[in-house]
């Protein structure tokens, strides 16, 4: 079955109207497949990403509703397939805490009590955090286990080119990945996410079209070294100006927009064998990041979603 995206937003509307609380006109929504999302299900995503993401709450309310409802599909469809692949594959209480308090570090939160009070300010529901993190913690496993043995890495390349150097530039980038759709034009979808960078900043573009986890948090990627980069966005960005983006860069799974948000120079004075290990981690990333975006994009089009 191809997936259907056909969905209305009246009722997002209405919940948002009344303080963001509608345990009186809870409605189902969509499903996808035989798994039921309610309007309850959107409001605790929109309260997920809009703690995580600060410039989403002045965003618009039908754009909250359809970035929310883009990132439940996504997680859903993970999800079903993790349960059908991984169905005896648990992850412990205090595994799944800390990485719930790793995710929102960046935001100052340095413990449990604090994790707590933010959640309640913020009115997140906490199972709905943990289950999120649980799924993709598990999706991550899954693809590893699938794909790990066709990531290719050429480790005398890295040396090579750490030993002729005595400075590396490192960058501070942000990423939209995206793909089309049928029918869908790459200039006129570039256009449209380029529009949108220039309106809305990079990040409420990255929560509206990344297909990458990294949406999550606006496309963030922190500090890359560019001997982690390969070559061909390596070259894309090498003369691209500090709050400049990219034009889309074709890689296996889609199209990537990068964006420079900071630049710095550092000096060569690391341990070798650790710096190969820490660039070979993140080109490991890289490519299993591709195999998922592949991955996802082949059984998303056996998912089935119905409007209610």
């Amino acid at each position: 079955m191809k997936l259907k995206f056909i969905f209305t937003i009246v009722f997002f509307y209405s919940f948002l109207e009344v303080n963001l609380s509608f345990a009186e006109t809870n409605k189902i929504l969509f499903k996808i497949n035989n798994q039921i999302i309610t309007s309850l299900d959107i409001l605790e995503e929109a309260n997920y990403l809009t703690a995580l993401n600060s410039e989403l709450k002045n965003a618009e309310k039908n754009t909250i509703y359809e970035i929310s409802k883009k990132s439940l599909i996504r997680h859903k469809i993970k999800e079903l397939e993790i349960i059908d692949k991984l169905s005896n594959y648990e992850l412990d209480d205090n595994t799944l805490n800390n990485l719930l308090l790793n995710q929102f570090k960046k935001l100052g939160i340095k413990s449990f009590p604090e994790l707590e009070e933010f959640f309640r300010i913020k009115k997140i529901n906490k199972k709905h955090a943990l289950n999120r993190i649980k799924i993709q913690i598990l999706w991550n496993e899954f693809i590893f286990a699938k794909y790990s043995t066709r990531v290719k890495i050429n480790k005398q390349n890295i040396i090579n080119e750490l030993e002729n150097k005595k400075n590396l530039n490192e960058y501070l980038l942000s990423e939209i990945l995206f793909n089309l759709d049928a029918n869908e034009d790459l200039n006129e979808k570039f256009n449209l996410i380029q529009d949108t960078i220039l309106k809305k900043g990079f990040s409420e573009a990255a929560l509206i079209f990344s297909i990458s986890n990294t949406s999550d948090n606006g496309g963030d990627l922190g500090w890359i070294k560019e001997t982690s980069l390969n070559k061909k966005i390596r070259e894309q960005i090498e003369n691209l100006e500090i709050g400049k983006n990219t034009k889309p860069i074709i890689i296996p799974g889609g199209y990537l927009v990068i964006k420079i948000n900071n630049k710095r120079t550092i000096k060569v004075d690391f341990d070798l064998d650790n710096e190969i290990k820490q660039i070979s981690k993140k080109i490991t990333n890289e490519q299993l990041n591709q195999f998922s975006t592949i991955y996802f994009n082949k059984i998303k089009k056996d998912v089935e979603v119905n409007e209610y």
